[in-house]
This record gives C-alpha cells, structure tokens and sequence, in this order.
C-alpha cells in the first residue's frame, strides 16, 4: 500500500459550505485532478530557487502527499534537502544530519504542501472569508482550517480556478505570504504550481513530468559525514575568559587532519566553524559558499570546508563540511556546534573537566536523581527549550554551552508582559560585547545597555534587567541577570542561555533522541 492510500483511503471529506465547495471545485476542474487520484501518483521535477543574487538548483520528488526537495550550490559539491513524511516535516543539512522541523517552518511547508499535492478536498473546515485584488486580478479567499495546522487564507480567481496566494497563520505570529505565481503541464489534462515565491525566495520549476516514486526515493539519505568511536575521554578547560571575572568558556584540543587547534564546545552554533587562519593550516579543501548557509549574511564569511577527519581522542568525525570564518584576532581554532553532537552522544563533565563520546546505537544515556532531560527542538540546529516565563507565557531559549552570560531573551517577550522587571541603574550592571556576542558576567558596573552579535551576522541591542528568579525546568535561580535584544536576533519568543547558568551542571548532549540531561554538580 503507498503512502498516500494509506492516509487518505478511498474516500476524501466534504468541504463545508456551497460557496467554498464551488470554488473548489473550479479549482479542481482547472487543475484536472486531486489527491488520490490514480492517474496522478506523483513527479519528478527540477529548477532553480533564486534568493537575492544567488542562484541554487533545485529538484523535487513528489510521491502523493509525501515528497523530497533537494537544494544543491557551489558547483554541486554542497546540498541540503527538506521533506515531509506524511506525518512529519524534516531538513537535512550539508551534512546530511535529519532535524524534525517545528514553528514557522514545518507550518509553511505543511500548509503549502496542501496545496502543490492539491488535498483542500480533505479538510472539513473551509469557508468564504472576502474577496481582494491579487496582481491586478479580483479573487475570492478561501479561509482554510486544517486539522492540527494553523489556518490559512487562498486567494482564488473565481473565473479561471488558480490560486494567485495563500496566508499561512494569517492572524498569526507565523504570517507567511506564499505567491503561486505559475502552473505547468504534468501530464494529459494535469496541472501543478510550478512557480512560487516566498519572501526573497522564488521557486521555479522548468521540468515536471508525472511518474510514480517510490517510497525509498521520499526519505532522507544517510548522513555522508560519519564517525568511528573510540573509548578515549578528552580533557575540557573551563576558560577564564578575563582572569578572576569567573566569564567562562568550555574548550577542548582536537586535531583537523592531524594539526591540534583549541575548539570551544559552543551548541549556540548552527555548524562547525574554523577559522581561516587555522583551516589554512589545517589544509582545509575550501568550497564556495551557499545562500542556505547560516553564515551567509555575514560579510567575514568564505565558504563552506571539507575536513577529512576531525579527532577527539580517538573518536574521530570523518568527511564533514564545516564552516570558514575570517577572524584574524582570534586565537581559537574554531567553534563545535551543532554538526559535531549531530551523530553523537556527548558527555561533558564539567566536575572532572572531561568530555567523552559515544556512539548513539550503543549508548542509552542515564537521568541520575537530581538531574532532568530537557526536551529540546533542533529546528534551527541549536539545543532550544520551552521556559514558563508569567502566567501562561513561554519563552524558547536555546542552551548556548560557549557563552559566558546567564540568558538573553526577545524585547518581544518584555513588550507583550511575559516577563516584568525593572531597568538595572548603572551602578549595578555592566554588560560588555565581545567579537562575538555578549562578554560579561553581567553584576558588574556601568552602563545599562547590552550590544550583541554573532557569526551568523544577527546584531542586536538591548536593556537588562535583574529577576527575583527563574525557573529553567526544575531548576530555581535566585536573582539572575537577563538582557533583552530586538526581535531580530532571537524571533518573537526566543532567546539564549548561557554559561553562567549551565556550568553548575554536567552536561549530557544527546542530540539523536532529542534532550539536554543536566546533571547539577558543585562547582561555584
């Protein structure tokens, strides 16, 4: 049985009301067929997505509802794919390491893939909800309410049938406006989008042709970098970063193809980052750069890598793309994020300043009384967990293992009363910013006022203020410090915590079943 039968059977729901069944069934006459039709099982297609001056191919695997896209650049030699399941939106990185996606982007694919596999048949809830101009023409919109989905409005052309637009989570802090700016021939009497644009992005598809994919063609392809496990632990040196301000950050010696670097264990990072003086040194194969780079928007930025091994003891990571950053005044080798603890799990015990890694097949990580596995959401490859805040307010912070500061979170989250707390005066306060980010113990003096920035070119500034308490799962803070930067660093609700939280604890990184165990240990 395919996938598709499997979901949808035989019979496909009525959509409620006479005016949004015509309008449907305009559409579906202009397009000539709907989910689970026989003669419509899925395509192959290929294109381009543009994205500003960049220019990625791009191909596509559709099987029913269940499809693979994949996005390639520099010259065939980086990829990253996304899907859905079925069931379950995913992306895979230039690593090929899988994260379950979440929010705003597995909403938008969910939604738009309801579209391009043409199931509005199979959704109770769809209305009339007005009309609007869209380019020029005059179009009825579809207000659509799928199950489990947040809602979005399409944008009908009454006379001929096409969608000109759709608004997912129209009222929503998801707001996404999709413009289906084509359709294109699949098959006899078949049609499909084959244009669409989403904010900077355009997807065009210069060849689709209809063709029954398999289900093994629709999943992800194992990962091309990969591991071998040894039983060495590695020493951790929690860093001082300015001699008796206790600013800490936790470094590590590995070796890139046999030259030793000093590496920070740094989970707010979206990839491993080299430096260039470094993977100079290290004899790093330097690859172009990709507009789906996390990097991309930073001007210091050169281009992906490829590292044939990378060692820590003798666990060694062989064949991974990593990330080249032009910092010249930097003394460290480099940044482990995300694609290091991707097919790994890693403890850190900051007790004994040891680290150690095992293999994820192997190892089933233990909670020792006191401690708590943190769930946490990989969608944007960094450890992010949801933190009650008042009331009925969360925040989602991610566990940011290379910053030395206790927690930055959005001004969003101040402006909306989630969190209430006063300014600090400047006798009481000096947060201070470093190369990269906040550098500060954060109960200094002078002034009020944080300035942060990162790698991935995200600068912000912002007020801070001291907390009675907070409370990060079962742990209770007593009067923390926390700084609130502009939306456009940390979204609507998220935020960062740092190493002037997490060192009181050992660390359990367990990125393949999705926690973050905090064991609590002594150190001040």
């Amino acid at each position: 049985m395919t996938l598709l039968a499997a979901l949808f059977g035989a019979a496909l729901i009525s959509v409620s009301g006479n005016d949004a069944s015509a309008l449907l069934a305009k559409h579906t006459q202009y397009v000539g067929w709907q989910a689970g039709d026989s003669g419509m099982q899925g395509w192959n297609a290929s294109g381009t997505r543009t994205n500003g001056r960049a220019l990625d191919t791009f191909a596509e695997k559709r099987g029913g509802i269940a499809y693979r896209d994949t996005l390639t650049a520099a010259g065939g030699r980086v990829t990253m794919q996304t899907g859905f399941t079925g069931t379950m939106v995913w992306e895979s990185d230039p690593n090929g390491f899988v994260v379950k996606q979440a929010g705003t982007p597995a909403q938008v694919a969910y939604d738009l893939n309801l579209i391009r596999a043409e199931m509005l048949a199979s959704i109770s809830d769809i209305s009339v909800a007005g009309s609007a101009q869209v380019r020029g023409t005059a179009t009825t919109i579809l207000r659509v309410k799928p199950t489990g989905a947040p809602p979005m409005d399409i944008y009908e052309d009454p006379n001929s049938g096409t969608f000109l637009q759709a608004i997912v989570d129209p009222d929503g802090p998801a707001r996404t406006v999709v413009s289906i700016d084509a359709y294109a021939d699949v098959g006899p009497g078949k049609k499909a989008v084959s244009q669409w644009t989403i904010g900077t992005m355009q997807y065009a598809l210069t060849s689709i042709s209809a063709a029954r994919v398999s289900d093994a063609e629709l999943i992800a392809p194992p990962p091309t970098a990969t591991w071998t496990f040894g039983d060495q632990s590695v020493p951790v040196d929690l860093f001082d970063l300015s001699i008796g301000s206790h600013r800490y950050q936790p470094r590590v010696n590995l070796t890139v193809n046999g030259i030793s670097g000093v590496f920070v264990l740094d989970t707010g990072t979206q990839s491993i980052v080299l430096f260039g003086g470094f993977a100079g040194r290290a004899g790093v194969t330097a690859i172009d750069g990709a507009d789906f780079s996390p990097f991309a928007g930073n001007p210091r930025y050169l281009g992906y890598g490829l590292v044939k091994t990378l060692t820590a003891g003798n666990s060694t990571l062989h064949n991974v793309l990593i990330e080249r950053i032009a910092d010249p005044n930097n003394r460290i080798a480099g940044l482990l994020g995300y694609d290091y603890y991707a097919g790994v799990i890693a403890e850190i015990d900051l007790s004994s300043q040891r680290m150690q890694l095992y293999n994820p097949a192997n190892i089933q990580p233990a909670v020792v009384p006191g401690a708590f596995a943190f769930p946490i959401d990989l969608t944007t490859r960094r450890p992010v967990i949801g933190m009650r805040l008042s009331g009925k307010a969360y925040g989602f912070p991610y566990f940011s293992t290379g910053e030395p500061y206790f927690m930055l979170l959005s001004q969003r989250l101040r402006e909306s009363g989630a969190v209430s707390a006063s300014d600090l005066s400047t006798e009481y306060f000096n947060p201070r910013a470093g190369t990269r980010g906040f550098f500060g113990t954060m109960i200094e003096s002078d002034p009020v006022q944080l300035g942060y920035s990162d790698y991935t070119g995200a600068v912000g500034v912002g007020n801070c203020v001291l907390l009675h308490e907070a409370l990060i799962g079962p742990y209770h803070y007593q009067s923390p410090p926390l700084c609130f930067i502009g939306s456009g660093v940390f979204g609507e609700d998220g935020g960062a915590i740092g190493n002037d939280f997490l060192r009181h604890f050992d660390w359990t990184i367990d990125y393949p079943d999705g926690k973050f165990v905090l064991t609590p240990n002594n150190l001040p």
